[in-house]
């Protein structure tokens, strides 16, 4: 599943109506859009749960990337974007962050199922 954003300047949307999931792995990625002012940066997206620590992942040259599996928790996981120079100078854009709604999950590991409930 793909999360989807758009970046105008310094203000970042999200573009898709997908519903992800807590407890995914390797299936939860981000693409984003950019506006000319963000030509010629390194990209990176920050993915955080709640007020936890920030996650980083440079984006490919498709302006993609895996979300983050360490933000992927139920709540609110908040998305955003830096820009830096490729010399490697100070930071030269960043966004806001995005908030994201992750569902909790329906299943979980290590847990064995009660048996059904008998009809009446």
């Amino acid at each position: 599943m793909q999360l989807k954003f758009a970046v105008q300047n310094q203000r970042i949307a999200r573009t898709d109506t997908e519903k992800p999931v807590a407890g995914s792995v390797g299936y939860l990625t981000a693409a984003f859009t950019f506006t000319v002012d963000w030509n010629d940066l390194i990209k990176t997206a920050v993915f955080r749960a709640g007020s936890d620590t920030p996650y980083e992942v440079q984006l490919d040259a498709n302006d993609e990337c895996d979300v983050a599996t360490q933000a992927i928790a139920p709540g609110t996981m908040y998305v955003s974007v830096r820009g830096d120079s490729v010399s490697g100078d100070t930071v030269l854009i960043t966004t806001m962050a995005y908030p994201v709604q992750v569902y909790s999950a329906g299943a979980s590991s290590g847990q064995t199922p009660e048996a059904p409930t008998p009809n009446v």
